[in-house]
């Protein structure tokens, strides 16, 4: 489609009639000349007519294109790629604007700032639209977040909802925000359609566009296909607002050996820094309760990422905050990584059983002689029903069973709720008894008594990276065996249940199920010796122990946590009576919830979606530590040629800056300006007629150079034979 920046020029187009006036009024008159013949002339005039007719004709077409090249840059034509059967301006067009909102636009580096360049890019794009225009505004998270679902021509609201946005601290796929803009074009009928994606480049937001079949695997698992493709009459743009060689350092992780820490116990601090782009030495402080602990420098050498060590130093019983912090970089987000750890002085357990069941487990769990790090308390079964489990970091159930209505039911809530009871079979329960059970990793189906000769059996960890066994130790030159008179014999495995100790070849001594965000373990014989030489064997102290250990790190919560809509917080909050808050890093206040799920009453906040430290709102109490998640740290570019070759992004225009990109915005409004390819051809043509011109001039033909005069005073054609 064409159209002209200066039609008025056009009238000029005119002048092309004036090389054939000319040429219609030089034309060539008869000279009459007395000759006694003229067969010579017509003989050269018959020769050369043809030749000077052509001649003249080019001259005259070269002329008129000439003219008509010179008029037409003038009026300043246009190539139209789009809106066919409408001209510059006069078309109505909607846009979609989709805007990168993952934490990794956050990035600043001296005059570069993404997220600003990326807002005003936007709005220079709604502000360039006209009266009747229409647009729609995504922002891309994990999920599309449409700020305008449909076409609207409020600009100023549109404006106003930009501006108001903040980059978030989550990740991005941009290919769920770039379908729903899409999609949102679809009742725009015959007008022109454009969907703008405005990121900074990081690779990662663009994942599910190199990898459809993520995008189809949710699909298919939803129960549909994945056949949408966009529609290829809408024009696409894209602005990389980041940096090409992007610089970032950033701590990946935070763990504390042990996890149960120990007031006025050291404890090790092992943490991971990674890079993005050209790494370089920094340094890492660690940072107790807002207080400098300890500084290392951290060299990559080759690396991506490096582990470094801290010591905790001896901390006080109660909660503590932790952070681990890199100096400044362009992406500052990430330049700290926050936890809360709690520094127990006793560890409650509780202990159900009979006194006489208890003889070996309550010494084993609480030995007297010294200061034990547990606070071991017993209850009758019958009484448990009672007890508020919720206090207690382990539970254990010895020769306890069968167990009332009620209090199997609050077992179960406590270990759905991040608690950890360990089962140990006796006299006073039969196979029947478990039936009832839900939490159980297999079901008892009998007692069975050991032959005497078949009586010894070795004991064997089948998952010694189980976390349940970390840091157990059995001392040396022993070896785990027993002698079993009586054991249960178990059926199938439940769903996720799993032998962890082994005993013999063919039974199992201790199993385990992940049961909610608890466990249940199941050991195969008692706790006393009327079924084995447990009570006897030197494994039996350092089971226990680590077991009740185990138990307690599990239920006093995770160190951190990372940003969503809707964080389960119950394994914090389950002992906390009544109605609760926390007071987020910025100081708004966030009501904690209470919601039955899953038979089950769990505990919920919403809208964590900053880092930082939460705090309990009652006695400013650190409860909550959250981190932007670390993938988004990982700042390595898109290759542009990676994004143009992709099916779903035929035809994307480009551009690194908001300039350019409103260039390539213009151009295809507008169209391609061929004012100086016209200029060019003028150029061109005009050579050509001077060369033209010239040979003919030179192949005029004169009546001297034709005829001779012979001293008779006869006429010779030139070369003729004399009559």
């Amino acid at each position: 489609m064409w159209t002209f920046l200066n039609s008025a020029f056009l009238w000029a187009s005119a002048a092309a009639l004036l090389p054939l006036m000319l040429h219609l009024l030089q034309r060539r008159r008869t000279v009459r000349v007395p000759f006694s013949t003229l067969r010579f002339l017509k003989l050269a005039e018959k020769k050369s007519t043809s030749r000077i007719r052509l001649e003249n004709f080019l001259l005259w077409l070269l002329r008129t294109l000439l003219v008509l090249f010179l008029v037409l840059a003038f009026a300043g034509p246009v190539m139209r790629v789009t809106g066919l059967g409408h001209w510059a301006g006069a078309s109505r067009r909607d846009i979609a604007i989709v805007l990168d909102d993952s934490a990794s636009m956050h990035y600043e580096s001296g005059f570069l700032k993404v997220w600003p360049a990326a807002v005003e890019t936007a709005a220079a794009l709604i502000q360039g639209l006209n009266p009747g225009d229409r647009v729609t505004l995504f922002l891309a998270r994990e999920n599309a977040v449409p700020l305008i679902e449909q076409p609207s021509g409020d600009f100023e609201l549109a404006l106003s909802l930009l501006r108001a946005q903040e980059p978030g601290s989550g990740g991005a796929h941009l290919k769920a925000a770039f379908r729903a803009a899409c999609n949102s074009l679809k009742e725009s009928g015959s007008r022109e359609k454009e969907v703008y994606l405005l990121t900074d480049g990081q690779a990662l937001s663009w994942s599910d566009f190199k990898n459809p079949e993520t995008e189809t695997n949710k699909t298919a698992a939803a129960g549909g296909s994945d056949t949408w493709k966009p529609d290829p009459q809408i024009a696409l743009f894209t602005l990389l607002a980041g940096s090409e060689n992007p610089e970032n350092a950033y701590p990946v992780a935070l763990d504390i050996d042990p996890l149960l820490v120990r007031a006025g116990q050291p404890a090790k601090i092992k943490t991971t820094i990674g890079f993005s782009g050209p790494a370089r030495a920094t340094s890492a402080a660690l940072m107790v309760d807002d207080r400098e602990a300890a500084r290392r420098t951290v060299n990559p050498g080759e690396g991506a990422r490096q582990e470094i060590l801290f010591t905790l130093p001896p901390l006080d019983a109660g909660r503590h905050t932790l952070r681990i912090e890199l100096p400044p970089d362009p992406l500052m987000v990430d330049d700290v990584f926050h936890a809360v750890v709690v520094a127990h002085d006793q560890l409650p357990v509780l202990v159900a059983g009979r006194p006489q069941d208890l003889f070996f487990l309550g010494r084993a769990l609480n030995p007297g002689a010294s200061y034990s790090s547990l606070d071991v308390r017993t209850v009758q079964p019958d009484a448990l029903d009672a007890e508020h489990l919720a206090d207690f970091a382990c539970l254990f159930l010895c020769n306890a069973v069968p167990l009332s209505g009620q209090a199997l039911v609050a077992v179960e809530q406590y270990i759905r709720n991040g608690g950890v009871a360990v089962l140990f079979p006796g006299d006073r329960g039969a196979p029947a008894d478990y039936d009832a059970w839900s939490c159980l990793p297999a079901k008892p189906r009998a007692i069975r008594d050991q032959p005497p000769q078949d009586s010894t059996r070795l004991l064997r960890l089948l998952r010694p990276a189980d976390p349940l066994f970390a840091g157990l130790h059995l001392p040396p030159g022993s070896t785990p065996a027993l002698a079993v008179q009586r054991r249960l014999e178990f059926g199938p495995l439940e769903k996720e249940a799993e032998t962890t100790i082994g005993m013999g070849d063919d039974a199992p001594f201790l199993l385990s199920r992940p049961f909610g965000r608890g466990r249940m373990l199941v050991c195969s014989v008692s706790a006393d010796r009327a079924w084995s030489t447990l009570p006897l064997s030197p494994f039996f102290l350092p089971l226990v122990h680590r077991i009740a250990l185990y138990g307690t790190g599990v239920s006093v919560g995770r160190l951190y946590v990372f940003p969503a809509p809707l964080q389960d917080v119950t394994d914090l909050f389950n002992a906390f009576p009544g109605d609760l808050n926390l007071v987020s890093p910025s100081g708004s206040m966030l009501p904690i919830r209470r919601i039955q799920d899953d038979k089950r009453e769990v505990c919920v906040v919403e809208n964590i979606v900053h880092s930082g430290i939460y705090r309990l709102a009652s006695d400013n109490a650190p409860i909550l530590a959250v981190n932007l998640p670390r993938a988004e740290s990982d700042l390595t570019p898109l290759q542009p040629a990676d994004l143009t070759s992709l099916p779903a992004l035929s035809g994307l225009s480009l551009a690194r800056s908001r300039e350019a990109l409103l260039l390539k915005v213009k151009e295809h409004r507008i169209g391609t300006p061929l004012a100086e390819v016209f200029l060019w051809l003028a150029l061109l043509t005009s050579i050509l007629e001077s060369l033209l011109a010239a040979r003919s001039v030179r192949r005029t033909a004169r009546l001297s150079d034709h005829m001779t005069v012979e001293p008779s005073g006869r006429l010779r054609g030139s070369g003729a034979e004399a009559p």
